[in-house]
């Protein structure tokens, strides 16, 4: 099992992408945990997932809404009068994100989430 509790408790800047320095951006939660699921090609294409047009040609699959998710799967959320939100699945029902007022936190998935607009489960890695 993957260890996510360094992330949590970090703080929120917008553009950070790097754990060193303290603080993550949604984006940056993403590749961080994608990374650690070594699926460091998917943390570089997931904001194709974003563009349903091009996130299949990148090897992303769409995923039903309501199913259990998987590790690394992203779910996109639209929030109210501002831009897309992301956050990434740890478990089944639990996911890592970053918002402005909490920094970097764990919370539980909910189906029913009105806003939840999209799952996208990523490429695996090319074995070499």
């Amino acid at each position: 099992m993957i260890d996510y509790s360094d992330l949590i408790g970090l703080g929120h800047k917008e553009g950070a992408h790097d754990p060193a320095c303290g603080a993550l951006d949604c984006a940056g939660v993403v590749m961080a945990v994608l990374n650690r699921l070594g699926l460091p090609g998917a943390a570089s294409s997931f904001s194709a997932a974003l563009r349903p047009e091009d996130g299949t040609e990148h090897g992303w699959t769409p995923c039903e809404v309501d199913q259990p998710r998987a590790p690394g799967d992203v779910l996109v959320f639209d929030v109210a009068g501002g831009p897309l939100h992301v956050a990434v699945a740890i478990g089944a029902y639990r996911a890592l994100s970053s918002a402005t007022r909490l920094g970097v936190y764990s919370h539980a998935i909910t189906v029913s989430a009105k806003n939840l607009v999209g799952v996208y489960r990523p490429p695996p890695e090319p074995r070499s």
